[in-house]
């Protein structure tokens, strides 16, 4: 193979090269200029910016190419101007330089992003516009000296010289040399040996371009890795925002089960991932999810969301029907995915389809993929026991911030309540007796509770359940008469007075539990349990 010697073209080019690196070098200083006139704004006026476009705005693929364009065409230039051994400082400071702007703006891009979906520290926007000063100072330096010798103006002499006829280009420099690449198909073992030395011959005379283009290579590779898993299809972890073309997203929590609110199974062969997604317009227009972008991956299956076992994790969250997605504030829905029992072990991701150009200059990504570590709510952990007039906080539930707290308890076959009947202006002291109902096959006695319940604001459920109403889909009332415990395997049932509304519940239960020597109401949120003792 016959091959030419590189040196003499870059040296002629010289000029050219250097004119349209101070192209990209102005470039790369007018965006800089841009995110630092923002950030200054922004530590001047502290006004919030959260909800708009900034990545868009003040990011493109461009702002990452160039200087990687810079930091290569440097090199190539450094090993000319090593090979004719002439002064290579400035080239690798230009490297260093457009190695550190890179690194400077990947922390911008990441700290914008955050900015569009939360109120950061102060303190952290200074420090990126204190980085972003010292970039715009070190691009300034780059763009002047790269400049003079784009136009061969002689700093020394304030001429415009011929520098260039001190590179002292020769007829060697334009030379042609061959490469032996003959194979002998017969002497297999002697030919590998004879190859390897004369590659190492090749090597030895030529490692210094071989070297240049091992490390073209390489920082290409690096350069593509990074845009692929960094900027277009860059992995989050679970409760990590991120930015799609139209929304605001972030995986809020992941659960895995098999049973409905009361512990009943749905599915003998079948069991169902629920991703709990919120979400946030970026536009003033109201947007409606594709689902069929959101798809759950195991094992390189793709499953897609269902709403059929809607009406059997009413407890978990709401399950996502078309709502509009405005862009007041985030928004939870859940995503419920049917896979096959024997894939609950594996590897799950969420993935986002976003919709946006895969070629075009944004840095808006392509496919967002969150890694998923579920949590199984099928297996029931108790967390304590709890006395009366204790608040239980059901943080460790799917409940969270959720407060329960029983105040008062009594057992009785009837109570009696009295109140105040009034006629006009006329009152008189009156009675109502509460018994349960005697339309059963079993004698029944009433459980009175004093209890207070308050939601988590931030849960989607619905919080219009009243104290009856959660006790009736969450506890069951535990006794103990001896040593041995039982449970009040009936249903409960409220007994309602007509005349007086306070904090009282009247509920029924079995008789022989007003004989018991411990009653206890245990309270069972998916995969949590809590005791509260009530005797």
């Amino acid at each position: 193979m016959i091959l030419r010697k590189p040196y003499a073209f870059f040296i002629k080019q010289f000029k050219t090269i250097h004119f349209i690196l101070t192209i990209l070098m102005m470039y790369l200083l007018y965006r800089t200029s841009l995110m630092l006139s923002f950030f200054n704004e922004y530590v001047s006026s502290s006004s919030s910016v959260t909800g708009q476009n900034l990545t868009g705005t003040y990011f493109n693929i461009y702002v990452f190419l160039v200087p990687f364009l810079i930091a290569i065409s440097s090199i190539i230039i450094l090993s000319v101007m090593y090979i004719k051994k002439k002064p290579i400082l400035f080239y690798v400071i230009n490297i260093i330089i457009a190695i550190a702007v890179l690194v400077i703006f990947n922390y911008a891009y990441n700290v914008t992003g955050q900015m569009e979906i939360k109120i950061l520290d102060i303190r952290i926007v200074r420090v990126v516009r204190d980085i972003l000063l010292i970039a715009t100072a070190l691009e300034l330096f780059s763009t002047v000296i790269t400049l003079v010798r784009a136009t061969g103006f002689n700093i020394k002499k304030f001429h415009f010289g011929e520098d260039l006829a001190g590179m002292e280009i020769t007829a060697a420099d334009n030379e042609e040399f061959e490469v032996d690449m003959e194979v002998d198909t017969d002497l297999v073992k002697r030919n590998f040996r004879k190859r390897l030395r004369y590659a190492k011959y090749v090597y030895v005379e030529n490692h210094f371009l071989i070297n240049i283009a091992f490390l073209l290579l390489m920082s290409t590779t690096f350069f593509i890795i990074y845009l692929n898993t960094g900027v277009y299809n860059k992995t989050y972890d679970i409760n990590t925002a991120f930015v799609t073309k139209q929304f605001l997203m972030r995986v809020n929590d992941v659960y895995i089960t098999n049973e409905d609110y009361s512990g009943n199974v749905i599915s003998d062969d079948k069991t169902l991932v629920i991703v709990d997604l919120g979400l946030k317009n970026r536009s003033s227009t109201n947007r409606t999810l594709s689902i069929v972008k959101t798809v759950l991956v195991i094992a390189g299956h793709k499953f897609y969301p269902t709403i059929k076992y809607r009406d059997y994790l009413t407890d978990i969250g709401v399950s996502y029907q078309s709502e509009d997605i405005t862009n007041d504030s985030f928004q939870s829905y859940i995503l419920t995915y049917e896979i096959p029992k024997e894939y609950a072990d594996k590897k799950m991701e969420y993935l986002y389809i976003d919709d946006s150009n895969y070629f075009s200059t944004s840095l808006e990504v392509k496919t967002v993929t969150v890694a998923l570590t579920p949590r199984d709510l099928d297996e029931v952990t108790f967390v304590d026991h709890y006395n009366l007039e204790e608040t239980v906080t059901f943080k460790d539930s799917i409940f969270k911030k959720t407060d329960f707290k029983i105040t008062n308890f009594d057992i009785q076959k009837q109570f009696k309540i009295t109140y105040d009947y009034c006629i006009s202006s006329n009152c008189y002291s009156s009675i109502e007796y509460l018994k349960p109902s005697i339309y059963t096959n079993y004698n029944k006695v009433l459980i009175k509770l004093n209890a207070t319940l308050s939601w988590d604001e931030d849960l989607t459920i619905s919080k219009n359940t009243d104290i009856y109403n959660f006790i009736n889909k969450y506890g069951k009332i535990k006794y103990q008469i001896g040593n041995t415990v039982k449970y009040n395997n009936v249903s409960f049932k409220e007994v309602k007075s007509s005349r007086v509304k306070n904090n009282n519940y009247y509920i029924e239960v079995i008789d022989e539990v007003m004989d018991a020597d411990s009653i206890s109401l245990v309270i069972t949120i998916r995969d949590k349990q809590y005791e509260y003792i009530l005797k």
